[in-house]
């Protein structure tokens, strides 16, 4: 589970921002926070909605989470750039490394796992162990005042003399533009495998289109994958009969499946891939079995008791974002594994009940899960307290130097029986668009 992260000089970010999961003060609905321990930060919410006006930087947040799992997971060529974006509004920090930091649950414990790159080098990196609020470092990576890299071993106790051995050379060897913890998986150390594969198999990032979006570790023969399908087109009442797959001779998109392996390793090789975009499933299987089809969908002509073929690009935008979004909620609600979903633009699109009920839908059905589910939004319908608690809907602002700032509704003190979508749409928490008086613009003269 996700309990923190934390992003500073990357994209609008220009200051440090944290976006928490650990739940607050608020005492209503209290199915909403999964109890992970004895603690208070193990006290996790398990839904986050996240609001702000256009390019106020809500994509901004999500993007920095894609670019740190995606740096964290890939296999970078060793004469490869980093390509992380600094805020380029103040001259300072054009020239600063962007940091990003991320407190996470997984099998093997709580870490709390950060570092600093810039566009050609990692500056620093470190991992450690939380038990009882306590911080143990596991390892820290800076450079000395030679620009040189220094990986420090701390705490490797649980290491075996064989990976102590290996985890000594790694270090070594190590590149400027890669990462320790990758790096130590990559040479097959079990320790600490735990926490690079929560980046690789737990956190679901949905774009509002991409390949990231998308990919999923499982692997589901075609059969499941038309049944997950059609359940999911008879959830959302449609109008659509039924799902069909049918292979097509051309070959597979070469770039799409190099970045699957790049992000999930050579290991990884069962994957099932869909591009709503192109109407389209990949089917992933050891080296050489791939399989590709068209996704079809059918329509009943009633009058005649015939079925109609479409081909899923000739569906309704809505339709196919529904595709899109449901391979990843699916999966979020089927999966015995924790997984953390984040959604970019939940609501593009769809009907707002549509959105309202998705939200709903994880809800009900992910009782007993340790699953997340956060989401970047316009739909003030979501803006109800008989749905979400207040520390779970947060609020992304611009001020004036263009630094995106990032807060909770719990900062605010409304009462429990205010109208909190009114309050929203009047400006009360900020994060909504200014629209200038149309009276400035001349076009009609």
């Amino acid at each position: 589970m996700l309990v923190r992260f934390e992003v500073e000089n990357f994209l609008s970010f220009r200051d440090r921002v944290e976006f928490s999961m650990v739940a607050g003060n608020s005492t209503e609905h209290p199915e909403h926070i999964t109890d992970v321990g004895n603690d208070i930060d193990d006290k996790l919410l398990k839904t986050g909605v996240i609001y702000g006006a256009n390019a106020a930087g809500k994509s901004n947040l999500v993007k920095a989470l894609q670019f740190a799992q995606s740096f964290i997971v890939s296999r970078p060529k060793s004469d490869e750039r980093i390509n992380a974006i600094p805020f380029l509004l103040d001259r300072t920090s054009e020239d600063s490394p962007s940091k990003f930091e991320f407190e996470i649950k997984c099998n093997s414990g709580t870490y709390i796992y950060g570092f600093e790159v810039d566009n050609d080098k990692v500056h620093s990196e470190h991992l450690a162990a939380v038990c009882l609020d306590e911080e143990n470092t596991i390892y820290t990576r800076d450079l000395d005042k030679s620009g040189n890299q220094e990986v420090k071993l701390e705490d490797i106790g649980r290491a075996n003399e064989k990976d102590n051995r290996i985890l000594n050379s790694t270090r070594d060897i190590l590149r400027s533009n890669e990462l320790f913890l990758s790096k130590i998986v990559d040479n097959n150390i079990t320790y600490l495998k735990d926490v690079h594969d929560w980046f690789r198999d737990t956190l679901k990032i949905v774009l509002p289109d991409g390949l990231s979006s998308l990919i999923t570790k499982s692997y589901l023969t075609a059969e499941e994958f038309e049944r997950n399908a059609e359940d999911m087109v008879s959830l959302f009442d449609l109008g659509i009969d039924g799902v069909e797959l049918r292979d097509f001779s051309t070959d597979p998109p070469a770039d799409d499946i190099s970045e699957v392996f790049r992000r999930f390793g050579e290991e990884q090789r069962d994957v099932t891939l869909l591009f709503p975009s192109e109407a389209m499933v990949l089917f992933l299987h050891g080296d050489e079995h791939v399989r590709a089809a068209h996704v079809m969908t059918m329509h009943e002509i009633k009058s005649e008791k015939l079925k109609v073929v479409f081909n899923l690009r000739q569906e309704s935008d809505g339709t196919r974002r529904l595709f899109d979004l449901s391979w990843a909620f699916m999966s979020l609600l089927s999966g015995s594994a924790d997984q953390v979903l984040i959604i970019d633009e939940l609501d593009l699109r769809l009907h707002p009940h549509m959105t309202t009920n998705i939200l709903d839908i994880f809800l009900t059905n992910s009782v007993g899960k340790r699953s997340q589910f956060i989401a970047t939004t316009h739909e003030a319908g979501l803006l109800d307290l008989d749905l979400l608690r207040k520390d779970e809907i947060w609020f992304i602002e611009k001020d004036g130097d263009g630094n995106s700032t990032l807060y909770s509704l719990e900062e605010f003190v409304p009462q429990y029986d205010r109208d909190i979508q009114a309050g929203y749409l009047q400006g009360r928490f900020g994060a909504i668009p200014i629209v200038p008086s149309y009276n400035i613009l001349d076009w009609a003269k």
